[in-house]
């Protein structure tokens, strides 16, 4: 059939993509944890840089697959939560990880839609270019704008457990 083979290596790519994926979640989470959400941001976006420049130089199944190894670390939205719980008081948290899931949900629409756009006028490399620099943007952002993160446990726990306490003690007082 025409096509087959197209369609099973895609398919191939993408379980691959997912296995990394899979994989990639709990090293980030253990870089939250030792790192910090600032350099774990930085690491996220780094690879996410590296991941679209791969893709945008590529032009072979080996290279589609090379540039997929460093979406191991392309977790940003699950940086941006454990941000979110960490800055964010008790009683605004759901509504910022509902804006935050949003804002996800818009660039997961709008930037595939300006790379398909980008590919129809001839340029199938230029998305992944503007992706990367993106990418490369955000780590410069995050390095000036976000503020250093405690990587202990312990402070974390603390600092949600002073917020809950605060919380109640509001509500108690209304």
């Amino acid at each position: 059939r025409p096509g087959s083979d197209a369609a099973a290596n895609y398919a191939k790519l993408q379980s691959f993509f997912s296995l990394i994926q899979t994989v990639g979640s709990p090293v980030v989470g253990f870089l939250l944890d030792v790192c910090g959400s600032r350099n774990a941001f930085a690491a996220v976006f780094l690879a996410s840089a590296a991941s679209y420049e791969l893709l945008a130089r590529c032009d072979t199944m080996e290279g589609l697959y090379a540039s997929k190894l460093p979406t191991l670390l392309q977790h940003a939205f699950l940086v941006a939560q454990a941000v979110v719980a960490q800055s964010v008081p008790v009683e605004r948290r759901a509504g910022a990880l509902g804006r935050l899931m949003m804002m996800y949900t818009i660039g997961a629409t709008v930037g595939p839609a300006m790379g398909g756009y980008l590919g129809a006028k001839g340029d199938f490399r230029l998305g992944a270019r503007l992706a990367a620099l993106g990418s490369l943007l955000s780590v410069v952002l995050i390095i000036f704008f976000l503020p250093l993160s405690s990587s202990s446990n312990d402070d974390d726990d603390k600092d949600a457990n002073d917020d809950d306490k605060k919380a109640k003690k509001e509500k108690k007082a209304a």
